[in-house]
């Protein structure tokens, strides 16, 4: 009996002393609140856009291989493409595409792993900026990519035009060799008839 009125003495004993000093506790609870609030305050907003396009990858870097087709990885060459994207060439190329002074905020690509499209996302305190940087972005991408398929296909039509050189080269050789051997064999044939002629 003595111990449950020792356990009661001592739970009131507890509450009085919260209760004594409530304000404490509430003050603190208020103070950071009001800390976070002001802090979230302070804090510069950020926004993102967003922008998704359609990645795809040539394969005529095999038209002059050995003859053998490979089939590469769809996920390799996506995550190739928005290594690209992100690269410093592309930047560059967004700076110059808009004039500016100052570099861009950094984009990001994103892939979904299933498809190949590519979310071409930038963070800024201007949600304008965000948009206009991820849409300056897209378009360097694009515009060095065309590039480089254009280089592509010179390079490509050049080591054509020099395997044509070669088997004309060829062709040619060939048929040197068949107008030789048609005039000997003319010859050789005069050569007889004018022995038959003369042993006659």
């Amino acid at each position: 009996m003595n111990g449950t009125a020792d356990r009661e003495v001592g739970l009131l004993d507890y509450a009085h002393v919260v209760a004594s000093r409530k304000w404490i506790v509430v003050t603190a609870v208020v103070a950071a609140v009001v800390g976070a609030v002001a802090l979230s305050a302070l804090q510069t907003p950020i926004y993102e856009a967003s922008a998704e396009m359609l990645v795809s990858t040539r394969s005529s870097d095999t038209i002059f291989g050995n003859g053998n087709i490979t089939v590469g990885d769809p996920k390799r060459a996506v995550l190739t493409e928005i290594k690209v994207l992100e690269s410093e060439i592309v930047s560059q190329r967004a700076q110059q595409n808009l004039a500016l002074a100052s570099s861009l905020p950094a984009v990001n690509g994103i892939s979904d792993n299933v498809t190949d499209v590519v979310t071409v996302s930038v963070r800024s305190g201007d949600p304008t900026s965000a948009r206009i940087a991820a849409d300056a972005y897209m378009q360097a991408y694009i515009e060095i990519k065309r590039e480089q398929s254009v280089d592509t296909l010179v390079s490509a039509g050049a080591e054509l035009q020099k395997k044509i050189t070669e088997l004309q080269t060829q062709i040619d050789a060939l048929a040197q060799q068949v107008a030789d051997a048609t005039a000997t064999e003319e010859a050789a044939g005069s050569l007889r008839q004018r022995l038959s002629s003369t042993s006659g």
